[in-house]
């Protein structure tokens, strides 16, 4: 199967498989257990180390308010999934994808799409992903944990909203095939 990935740390490359890396955390913190960090995606590393930063009480943070809110967002993601929904894949250890371009279009309110965003075809075999619909993620600092709760649930059902924002969780180890050249998903 061919889905698409954006890749806005622009780290990835063509003709490379992206796999789980190995943390080192300690294994019988039950926080870390209960987020699946003994292996993450290259997102997941990037919640761990938040983490670690702000657990740190002689850090001085440099995670901005709204990082901070979008990593309790799938925290509380985690957290939902893996008490009543374990058979699904993990948020920290999948990459996000595309099944079609024309998605694009559903996400150009939030994500910056412009002829230099790097765009990779990616294969995976078809019984590696779920499609979800992420205007269901939400929540955050400030929000009524009911509430978060119920869109939650919605969002690991795989539930279609009103306003469908649809993903792929893609579970590594995926293969990157090739960037896309703009003239394919200018839309």
């Amino acid at each position: 199967m061919i889905a698409y990935h954006i890749d806005r740390t622009e780290t990835l490359s063509i003709n490379t498989t992206l796999s789980l890396l190995k943390l080192n955390c300690d294994t019988f913190n039950s926080s870390f257990k209960l987020y699946g960090f003994d292996e993450v995606s290259m997102f997941g590393m990037r919640v761990y180390k938040a983490l670690q930063e702000l657990s740190n009480p002689l850090s001085h943070s440099s995670i901005d308010f709204d990082f901070m809110n979008s990593i309790q967002i799938d925290l509380q993601a985690e957290s939902i999934r893996s008490i009543h929904y374990p058979h699904m894949p993990s948020r920290f250890k999948c990459i996000f994808g595309l099944n079609k371009l024309s998605d694009l279009l559903l996400w150009k309110q939030y994500l910056k799409i412009t002829k230099s965003t790097c765009i990779y075809e990616i294969e995976i075999p078809s019984n590696n992903c779920a499609l979800l619909y992420a205007s269901f993620l939400k929540g955050g600092i400030t929000s009524d944990p009911d509430l978060i709760c119920v869109s939650l649930m919605k969002y690991w059902s795989g539930m279609i909203s009103n306003n469908p924002l649809p993903e792929l969780l893609i579970t590594l180890p995926v293969k990157i095939l090739r960037k896309l050249d703009a003239s394919e998903f200018i839309l």
